[in-house]
């Protein structure tokens, strides 16, 4: 939606307004992290009052927490949510955990505007105890999806469908190296790859990584 659509149809409700101003405010911590971002802009490119702006936020770290909240709840209930719920028909626990990967990465495709706050660093100073607290917060979602994971694989397991492995490890590697592959791409445009090459790097660390589950 452009800033000349949002000034001939104002937004009507308090959840119309809010989600003009994240779409603004998401772009802002991108290009000028959080110091850079001002509330008094925000509010005056969204077509608001100031005052309306802090009636939907009470203050610029619930705004940037807000923004990472709509993100994973993006990621966790359209991408992620679906592929732990629904395995695939064959394949079994090694065919469910590549179908995660991928979603994870269907994510990252169509819903670039959001990558450089979820797989890069975009902030002025991470040390910021307004950053630190949204960053704690996202944290305990991200360690919530690591635990279903790590609850696939240890049935795995125990059901014999793949080798006895350290479960924690093998998450934590398996989370890394996609948020890592992910991360590259948006920090380093330099080298960054095509949409198509991504995939093909993702689906050969996917395949290297059910290649070391499957029982010898």
């Amino acid at each position: 939606m452009t800033d000349q659509t949002r000034s001939s149809t104002p937004p009507q409700t308090d959840e119309e307004l809010a989600e003009v101003v994240l779409d603004l405010a998401q772009q802002s911590f991108i290009d000028y992290g959080f110091r850079g971002t001002k509330m008094d802009q925000l509010a005056k490119t969204a077509h608001v009052s100031v005052g309306q702006l802090y009636h939907l936020f009470a203050n610029k770290e619930a705004l940037l927490l807000a923004v990472h909240e709509r993100a994973q709840l993006l990621l966790f209930t359209q991408y992620l949510g679906p592929a732990y719920e629904s395995p695939p028909a064959e394949g079994g626990a090694i065919a469910h955990f590549e179908s995660i990967g991928r979603a994870y990465l269907r994510f990252y495709l169509e819903n670039k505007e959001m990558g450089p706050l979820l797989f890069s660093t975009t902030y002025d100073d991470r040390h910021d105890p307004a950053i630190e607290r949204v960053l704690t917060s996202i944290n305990a979602q991200i360690g919530g999806g690591l635990a279903r994971l790590t609850q696939l694989v240890t049935g795995a397991i125990e059901r014999g469908e793949i080798r006895d492995v350290d479960p924690q490890a093998v998450i934590r590697w398996f989370w890394g190296a996609m948020f890592g592959v992910l991360a590259h791409n948006l920090r380093h445009p330099t080298t960054a790859l095509t949409d198509d090459e991504l995939t093909e790097v993702v689906e050969l660390g996917l395949q290297s990584i059910s290649a070391l589950l499957r029982p010898t």
